[in-house]
């Protein structure tokens, strides 16, 4: 105990492991998402907030995944891009105007479009 304690390296001496001025993410979990060509496969929308009070239990009824033996819920995004997970999200979209809201509950790769367009095409087409 012949240390002294201004001999103890400080916590603010020692930097965040960076490249370049940045913070390198830890290669474990949880890790960035990859970037990929997957685009929603839009399932519906609604137009308005009385429009997903009314009809948003019928209509976002998930789909029943048998691999995990549960249902899947639907992921909604408003006009801006945000998900909406819950009432609050809702309401703040009606008060800012971001409605219509649309949902899926799947996204499918470029190959798999009907029309062969990529996914820049198609989102610039739905004015995403």
């Amino acid at each position: 105990m012949s240390e002294k304690i201004s001999d103890a390296p400080s916590l603010r001496e020692s930097p965040a492991p960076s490249v370049s001025g940045r913070i390198v993410p830890r290669m474990s979990w949880p890790r960035p998402a990859t970037p990929t060509d997957l685009v929603p496969a839009w399932a519906g929308e609604f137009l308005d907030f009385e429009d997903w009070v009314s009809k948003a239990t019928n209509r976002l009824t998930g789909t029943y995944d048998p691999m995990m033996g549960n249902e899947v819920p639907a992921v909604c995004i408003d006009a801006f891009g945000r998900r909406c997970t819950a009432g609050g999200h809702f309401r703040r979209a009606k008060e800012e105007g971001a409605f219509p809201v649309r949902f899926f509950w799947d996204c499918e790769p470029p190959s798999n479009r009907k029309d062969g367009s990529s996914p820049k095409d198609r989102l610039k087409a739905e004015g995403l």
